[in-house]
């Protein structure tokens, strides 16, 4: 990987003014490293939020390296997500199950990939997050309930989901 310090700053600027996707770059194909990684830096070095494709690349490296150890990683690689920890501002090894994900960042993490054009499928952990929503929303027994703020955010997932959350399917 170039020097971190060799970022082409205008190009930053250029993807800055001009709101394109990072996504789009690498969406639909099958992408090298570096037609991954470049975005990457581009998105940390301009304190963009990462688009949902490029974190799911740098969750399965992580898993790569989890299941099978630093030798499933070439040493390329593994040196280049090395050098982004300052920018993740975390340790791309560090597994990220037992953590409990706040509920701010499962909104993050929706809106993401709805707004870089992906879907929720029946049965990915953002479906089964916003279905346990649902039912504890739904459920004037529960033991948790809903902050106004809460409510709020995820009514605000509307209008990308094209579907009202508090519905089940057959309701819709």
């Amino acid at each position: 990987m170039e020097d971190i310090k060799n970022i082409d700053f205008d190009h930053i600027t250029y993807l800055k003014r001009t709101k394109i996707a990072l996504s789009k770059i690498t969406k639909g194909r099958k992408n090298t490293f570096e037609q991954s990684i470049e975005p990457i830096v581009l998105c940390l070095v301009a304190n963009e939020k990462l688009p949902y494709d490029l974190k799911q690349w740098i969750n399965t490296k992580r898993s790569q390296y989890l299941r099978k150890g630093k030798k499933s990683i070439s040493e390329e690689i593994f040196t280049a997500l090395e050098e982004l920890i300052p920018l993740l501002g975390y340790d791309w090894k560090t597994p990220i199950a037992g953590k409990r994900i706040s509920f701010e960042h499962w909104i993050e993490n929706i809106t993401t990939l709805l707004e870089s054009g992906g879907t929720i499928k029946t049965g990915d952990r953002n479906y089964q997050w916003l279905a346990m929503q649902r039912n504890l929303y739904r459920n004037p027994d529960s033991r948790i309930s809903f902050s106004a703020a809460q409510k709020d955010a995820l009514d605000a997932l509307i209008p990308l989901l094209g579907y009202d959350w508090r519905l089940y399917k057959r309701e819709r």
